[in-house]
């Protein structure tokens, strides 16, 4: 396969679903972007950011308002802007689903990692949490992308310290344990608070 069309397909492939094609950071409403966090990020030497709220809050639209207006330091070495549901990343069995995928998540200019935690909810009670990527996995991901200092946006409805999207639910580090460490030392937090939206 010749290079341009292959790096065509790259870019393409894990780029933010059709539904939130249009997301921009002009468009964040005042909830979907608390105190300016999401529009002034990155700031931090440690490129992690969460958005934490209840479901259809507006995470994925914030998040893919940062994928769509990426904009690559170096075109030629960056591969640009990739979301990612965490669930699509591996088989309900805990193996990897696709090692393309994954490596496509380490190696992206920016990362957006949507669902982490995800919890399911049936008549306002909280299902048993079981990690959507297992532990390993989540853990070299991420190592991977601090390591290389890669941009990295996680989306979720788990506690995160004082950001807690529904009362009594599990906090990231009960549900992640050491993972969490990592991931969120020194992440920026933004908790979305508002009406549950879905795609604008």
């Amino acid at each position: 396969m010749d290079t341009p069309h292959l790096a065509k397909l790259l870019m393409k492939h894990g780029s933010a679903p059709e539904r939130y094609a249009s997301a921009t950071l002009d468009s964040l409403r005042p909830e979907q972007d608390p105190g300016g966090v999401v529009t002034g990020w990155p700031a931090t030497d440690v490129p992690v950011l969460v958005l934490v709220g209840r479901t259809h809050v507006g995470k994925t639209y914030a998040g893919c308002a940062l994928i769509n207006g990426y904009a690559p330091a170096d075109p030629e070495s960056d591969w640009g802007a990739r979301y990612f549901r965490c669930l699509d990343l591996v088989n309900p069995d805990g193996s990897v689903r696709d090692a393309g995928d994954l490596s496509t998540a380490r190696t992206a200019g920016l990362l957006f990692l949507d669902g982490l935690g995800t919890l399911l909810l049936d008549a306002g009670l909280r299902s048993p949490i079981t990690p959507d990527l297992p532990s390993p996995v989540l853990y070299e991901l991420i190592d991977a992308r601090l390591g290389e200092r890669k941009p990295t946006v996680v989306a979720t409805n788990l506690a995160v310290g004082d950001a807690v999207p529904y009362p009594g639910v599990p906090t990231f580090e009960q549900v992640y344990g050491k993972i969490a460490d990592r991931l969120l030392y020194r992440a920026t937090v933004a908790h979305l608070i508002g009406p549950e939206v879905l795609a604008e």
